[in-house]
């Protein structure tokens, strides 16, 4: 909660979220298929290095989709208000 001093007043509010590009949605269809074809061969070695670049991509992503950032200008100040969620990957997909 933001408390304004005695004669501010708000004048304008702004909000910003990261919007996914094409690329991104490319990268997170394939990281959860890439994913997913790493566990059914979780046999061969190799695939767990694989499965963890996976996770990273849709880690990465998820991290720039779950911050966002506001702005407030009233008569006194600029105000900046970062928001930070903490979800799990799969929300992002869904």
């Amino acid at each position: 909660m933001i408390t304004l001093a005695p004669g501010e007043e708000v004048i304008t509010t702004t909000s910003s979220m990261y919007i996914l590009t094409c690329f991104d949605k490319i990268k997170t269809c394939c990281g959860v298929i890439n994913m997913a074809i790493a566990y059914l061969l979780v046999a061969f070695p190799p695939c767990g290095f694989y499965a963890a670049a996976c996770a990273k991509i849709l880690l990465d992503l998820n991290s720039k989709r779950s911050c966002r950032t506001g702005l407030i200008l009233t008569t006194h100040r600029i105000i900046e208000i970062v928001n930070k969620r903490d979800d799990s990957v799969f929300s992002m997909c869904m």
